[in-house]
């Protein structure tokens, strides 16, 4: 929320100002976050620095990873996190495939990969598909029972990092021939990103 990123702001730009001994006017700053694309993402969180006196510029976390491992703002760079994104600056020119949030898109990320991992466990409580040990595993893993299990998922604990927790179980679930092929959907979505971002230069 923008009050909690305002209390990360000031605090990120006390230290900083407080380490090199700068003052206000002095400091400038870029933040790369999820999700941030566009012109109305950016003025939102503008707001908050503005009340702050700030000068921050922001950017998509996948350019800063881009800068992070190659040095430069040239070349391309694929996250599967929590979340999935495909980009690439090519001439200056920056071209993305996905990072449309978890609701429409984020296919191949840790989020998409535990949705399936529940999707697949509310077919074994069914019984429309044979039951194995991942749903046992599931239920240990999210601390609740099969009577519960549509609560679970429906509830608030049911997080998008808590999703993306599932992850380490899909692959368990994998080695041991139990996951559907789960992960192989997910490299397969991934693998597509970069195909489209290939084909658009």
């Amino acid at each position: 929320g923008r009050e909690a990123f305002g209390e990360l702001l000031a605090r990120i730009s006390q230290d900083v100002m407080a380490h090199y001994g700068v003052g206000r006017q002095d400091l400038t700053m870029v933040f790369g976050g999820a999700g941030v694309d566009s012109e109305v993402d950016a003025q939102l969180l503008t707001q908050v620095s503005d009340a702050l006196a700030l000068e921050v510029s922001y950017l998509n976390d996948g350019l800063i990873a881009l800068v992070a491992n190659i040095g430069s703002l040239d070349g391309g760079v694929l996250i599967s996190g929590t979340g999935s994104i495909a980009l690439c600056v090519v001439d200056g020119e920056t071209h993305r495939a996905g990072g449309w949030g978890h609701l429409i898109g984020d296919e191949g990320s840790g989020y998409a990969i535990g949705r399936e991992v529940l999707k697949l466990c509310s077919k074994m409580l069914d019984g429309r598909t044979p039951r194995t040990n991942l749903v046992e595993r599931v239920l240990a893993h999210t601390g609740t029972s099969a009577n519960r299990f549509s609560d679970y998922v429906n509830g608030p604990k049911a997080t998008k990092d808590v999703m993306a927790a599932l992850v380490p179980i899909a692959i368990a679930a994998e080695e041991q021939g139990e996951a559907e092929g789960i992960l192989d959907r997910a490299v397969r979505e991934l693998y597509e990103h970069v195909v489209w971002l290939d084909q658009t230069m």
